[in-house]
């Protein structure tokens, strides 16, 4: 037997071909790509949904101040007709509490009716967009008025 024409053997742990660095970054990045589109599209879902709510949350509000209008014969007063105001609910003779809670509208702690972005709901009475009787809406997502994400009863 001649010595040089010998083979190490190799050992079984030699044998076992592992992932190189790219394959385990292009696998990596994958995941991470699948898991971003992943996000983006449940994010906006929640964006629907919380138009949505909103939505339904003024069509509520707009019954509610339709009963208000049919027991006291017109809908609650602003002091100041040219400025939208916050809905808030108090516990004078006047309130329109008792139709919020007819209808299951809950408020936050200062008892302002609140949209599913954390704004508060506004009134206007006359309404600019409905003359004859009033504007409820939200601000929408950017929580600025007069901008094309504004929810209301029109």
């Amino acid at each position: 037997m001649n010595s040089s024409h010998i083979h190490p053997t190799k050992s079984p742990a030699s044998s076992l071909q592992g992932f190189t660095l790219i394959e385990l970054l292009v696998t990596i990045t994958v995941i991470a790509l699948l898991a971003g589109l992943t996000l983006a599209a449940v994010g906006g879902v929640n964006q629907k949904s919380y138009r949505d709510k909103a939505k339904a949350e003024i069509a509520a509000i707009s019954n509610a101040l339709e009963q208000f209008k049919s027991v006291r014969d017109d809908y609650p007063t602003n002091s100041d007709t040219n400025n939208f105001y916050p809905i808030v609910l108090t516990n004078n003779s006047n309130s329109i509490e008792p139709f919020f809670i007819a209808n299951k509208i809950s408020t936050n702690a200062s008892r302002q009716l609140q949209d599913p972005y954390g704004n508060e709901y506004l009134y206007k009475k006359p309404g600019d967009k409905n003359p004859a009787s009033f504007d409820v809406f939200s601000k929408g997502k950017d929580g600025i008025t007069n901008t094309s994400d504004d929810i209301g009863n029109w």
